[in-house]
Formats: structure tokens, sequence, C-alpha cells
């Protein structure tokens, strides 16, 4: 056989592994060195492009084609459940609270920040709103809902950040969370009841334009000294951060996680039902 047929064949050998290797079935040929092909002479190459061949024709063999009409049916079943979820979802969403009074409100998608002055400070709460929902209230479920007959609201308490910033650009900052509280009891006093929320850390940072989060030092409230940590909670109180507070910012963090929710499914029904 002629040089020049010979090497055609190479060459047609070489291109289809080339053109193929993408796929898993030719992870083997792609790391054929040329120089061994041709020592192997044409009947290697013959070789090669003949189970390639053979690959491509089992593989369409035995593409799923019943698999795909399954996912399909999955896709439209899946479709039609999250359209009824939606109608459900909007018919039980109660009014959207657009804001927090006194503060400023600044969301990007989970996240949100409030913002308000106190003198010649600035004052911030940062939260987001994802994994932030729990079933029922601070306190047991309603009596309704023991009987299972109607399902406690599903109420927001993500945890927070802090931050008081003086006018030398010094921060102060407290990384709180909700506390796990049980109801009072009968005869219980207002002073005999725990606030909303507790102090996890603080930290105080200085301006630098080289130093990181990671450098800075926290102190734990679990080995803070107890009048210390009242101080504290008090310095929070007299910046607004105190129960009224928490009560409009829970109500804020519900209402937007629901609306978060309510978007996620209809995205969600989008990215199914496209084709």
């Amino acid at each position: 056989m002629s040089s020049a047929l010979r090497k055609s064949f190479l060459k047609l050998a070489l291109n289809s592994i080339k053109t193929n290797h993408a796929n898993p079935s030719y992870a083997s040929l792609k790391h054929l060195n040329p120089s061994l092909v041709c020592a192997r002479g044409l009947n290697s190459s013959l070789s090669c492009v003949s189970s390639v061949f053979r690959s491509r024709k089992h593989n369409a063999a035995t593409s799923a084609v019943p698999c795909r009409q399954v996912q399909t049916e999955a896709d439209s079943k899946l479709g039609e459940f999250l359209s009824e979820e939606i109608s459900r979802e909007k018919e039980t969403v109660p009014e959207v609270i657009s804001k927090v009074e006194g503060w400023e409100v600044e969301t990007d998608g989970a996240g949100v920040i409030l913002r308000k002055k106190f003198n010649d400070e600035s004052v911030k709460v940062e939260f987001d709103v994802n994994d932030s929902v729990d079933s029922g209230s601070l306190y047991d479920a309603p009596p309704e809902a023991e009987g299972g007959s109607e399902v406690p609201p599903m109420v927001s308490r993500p945890p927070f950040e802090v931050e008081i910033k003086k006018k030398s650009g010094r921060t102060l900052t407290f990384m709180c969370e909700f506390t796990a509280q049980e109801p009072p009891y009968e005869g219980q006093n207002e002073e005999g009841i725990e606030d909303q929320f507790q102090i996890v850390e603080v930290r105080v940072d200085q301006p630098s334009e080289t130093g990181t989060i990671e450098n800075f030092y926290s102190h734990s409230s679990a080995v803070m000294d107890g009048n210390l940590y009242e101080m504290l909670m008090d310095m929070l109180d007299e910046r607004g951060i105190d129960d009224n507070f928490i009560n409009k910012m829970v109500d804020f963090a519900t209402s937007y996680e629901q609306q978060q929710y309510l978007n996620f499914l209809q995205k969600l029904r989008d990215v199914i039902q496209e084709k």
C-alpha cells in the first residue's frame, strides 16, 4: 500500500481520537503517542478507528430515551406542584413589611443591613435570612397548634451583628443571637424574663489599611465577667438595640424571608419548565 494512503488512514485515526477525547469512553485513546501509532502500522490505526465507532454506536444504542421521557414527566409534575405551591404561598403571605421604624434599610439578596445615627456614632445591624426560620414563637406553640389542626407560623430569627462606629473610625462589634426562652410562669414579674437575644462575642476593631478581621481578638461572653456583660447589654439598649427593636427586626426578617422563599419557588419553577 502506498505511503500516501497509509498516512491518510493514520490521519483519520488521529482526528477521530482528537474529536472524541471529551467522551469518557475515549479517555484511554487520547493519550496515544502518534509515533507509537505509526509503529503499530495501518492495522493498529484502523483498529483505533473501529473501536471509536463501535463505542459511539454502543453509546447511541444504550442512551436512555425512556429515561429522557421519565425525566420530562418528572419535570412536568414538579412544575405543576411548584405552581400550586406558589399560589398557596401568595395567599398565606401576610402584608409585606419594607421598613424598620427609625432605621435605614438596605437589602441585597438574602442579606439585610439596618443603619442609624446615635449622637456622633454610626450604628449598623447586619444579618441574612438564610437558614433563619423556625416554627412557632419564642414560647410554646399556641393551643390550637398542639392538636395538629394548625401549623405554627414560620418566624425568622437570624443571628445578627451590631457595629458601633466612633468618629475616630474605631468600631465595637457585637455578635448576637436569639435566646431559647421558656414561657413565663404564673406570677413571674417582668424582671424575671430573659432578654430576647444575647451577646455571643465582642470585638474591638482598630482602623487599619492592612488589618483583617481574622487578626482581631474576639472575647466570648461565655468567659466574660457578668458585670461587664450587663453593662455591654445596657450600652446596646441605649442605642436602640432593645426588645422593641428586636420585635420589629423579627417582623421585618420574617416578611423578607417569605419574599425570598416565594422568589426562590418562582425561579425554581422557571428553571424546571425551561425547554
